[in-house]
C-alpha cells in the first residue's frame, strides 16, 4: 500500500517538476505513466509557470549568487547564432513572441531568463506566460494522448 502511494505519487512529482526544465516532457511522462489528460495539462502548466515565477521574481538574487562562482570566461563569445536568434525573436514579436515560443523552443527557464535581461517588466511577463502555457499544454497533452491514432488514421 505505502509503495504503490509512493509510486504515483512520483508520477505526479516527475510531471510537474519535468515540465519546469522542458514543457513537452511533462504532458509526454504524463500520459504515458497512464494520468489523467486534466491531471497532465494541469500539472505540466503549473510546472511551467512555477519556474517562469521563480526566475522572474527570484531571477537577480540567484544570478548574483552564482556569478560569484561562475566567472565569465575570457575568450566567450559575445554574439552567438543562438543570441541572434533570440535578439530577433524579441525584435520581431516581443514579450508575446517570446513567451509563444518559450515552451516550445526556448523552455521555460530560457524564456523567463530572456524577458527578464531584456527588461521586461515582471507584470508583463507573467500574463502572457500563462497564456502561452494554457494554449501549449492544452496542445501538447491532446497531440501526446491520440497522437498514436492521428498517425494509425493517417497510414
Amino acid at each position: 500500500m505505502q509503495i504503490n502511494f509512493v509510486a504515483e505519487l512520483l508520477k505526479y512529482l516527475g510531471v510537474y517538476v519535468l515540465s519546469m526544465f522542458k514543457f513537452i516532457v511533462g504532458p509526454t511522462i504524463g500520459i504515458s505513466s497512464g494520468l489523467n489528460i486534466f491531471v497532465t495539462f494541469g500539472l505540466s502548466v503549473a510546472g511551467m509557470m512555477t519556474m517562469v515565477y521563480l526566475v522572474t521574481y527570484f531571477g537577480e538574487q540567484v544570478r548574483f549568487l552564482t556569478s560569484r562562482f561562475f566567472k565569465p570566461k575570457p575568450n566567450e563569445k559575445k554574439f552567438t547564432k543562438k543570441k541572434r536568434l533570440f535578439v530577433t525573436l524579441w525584435k520581431k514579436y516581443g514579450v508575446y513572441g517570446v513567451s509563444f515560443f518559450s515552451p516550445l523552443f526556448i523552455t521555460p527557464i530560457g524564456g523567463a531568463l530572456i524577458l527578464n535581461t531584456l527588461g521586461v517588466k515582471k507584470e508583463q511577463i507573467i500574463g502572457p506566460m500563462w497564456v502561452s502555457a494554457i494554449f501549449w499544454g492544452i496542445i501538447l497533452t491532446l497531440f501526446v494522448k491520440y497522437a498514436k491514432d492521428l498517425i494509425l488514421w493517417l497510414y
